[in-house]
């Protein structure tokens, strides 16, 4: 640390003050590089399917749920799915819904991950994420597969 004795940084803050300062935003910084990287994801604009699900009243699970927007988003009632579910609070749940057979050919997978919350007669998507694996890829990201 003999490089904050020789700093003169300003006269009125001491070399102490400096030294603590630098090193708490030194912290901070790898805080948010490391800490502060997750998955991209592309979200989806729900309030068209939650006006569908308002008047919807045979969607018995989450699971039912997340495969009723998967085949609202494409049109399309194939693939080979894999679900997680997670109780989150205020009667929400996550439902992370894994397409292993994606409708995109150039896909090896596509996940989408929805809040969801059910009513006292129907459910009601609260946030919807998706993001994708490319055939030529390990990690998931919103890339463009080729």
């Amino acid at each position: 640390m003999n490089f904050f004795k020789n700093l003169s940084f300003s006269p009125i803050v001491s070399r102490e003050t400096f030294g603590s300062s630098f090193r708490t935003m030194v912290v901070l910084l790898l805080i948010v590089v490391f800490g502060g990287c997750g998955e991209d994801t592309i979200k989806d604009d729900i309030s068209g399917i939650n006006q569908i699900l308002s008047t919807k009243y045979d969607i018995s699970s989450a699971e039912e749920l997340a495969r009723f927007y998967h085949d609202f988003l494409y049109d399309s009632e194939q693939g080979k799915f894999t679900y997680e579910l997670s109780p989150q609070t205020h009667s929400r749940i996550l439902v992370v819904m894994i397409n292993h057979n994606p409708v995109h050919q150039n896909m090896a997978a596509e996940k989408f991950e929805l809040l969801v919350k059910q009513n006292e007669t129907t459910w009601k998507i609260v946030v919807a994420n998706r993001n994708w694996k490319c055939r030529d890829s390990d990690e998931w990201g919103i890339e463009p597969c080729n």
